[in-house]
């Protein structure tokens, strides 16, 4: 089967840039290929955002081609508010901390000089 796909002609060859099916099933080789590192970087971001809001990204069973799938309860739904919430929490106070500190040294060049 593998020497068939090495020279067996890609369809649309002119718009994925692999000429033959072997290039494309070399491309989907996992943590090798360039389609897998492709698609490995595009799912980062989702990823990220997904962990920020439930806490924990779900195994790759639960990802389907148009989505995340999770049951969505009050529960689930009140915790990732909860972590919103307590983010923008976390970047008022820093924010707020940041003011205070530029101000005393302000007051403090101030006195110095």
């Amino acid at each position: 089967m593998w020497e068939k796909a090495q020279v067996t002609e890609a369809p649309n060859a002119e718009v994925h840039q692999f000429k033959t099916i072997g290039d494309i099933m070399k491309g989907l080789n996992p943590l090798s290929g360039k389609l897998y590192l492709d698609g490995l970087k595009m799912t980062r971001m989702p990823r990220e955002a997904y962990s920020v809001l439930f806490g924990k990204y779900p195994h790759p069973q639960t990802v389907a081609k148009t989505g995340i799938k999770t049951e969505i309860c009050a529960t689930r739904q009140t915790r990732s508010a909860h972590r919103f919430w307590f983010a923008q929490f976390v970047r008022k106070q820093r924010k707020k901390r940041e003011n205070k500190e530029t101000c005393k040294r302000g007051e403090l060049w101030k006195t110095k000089s």
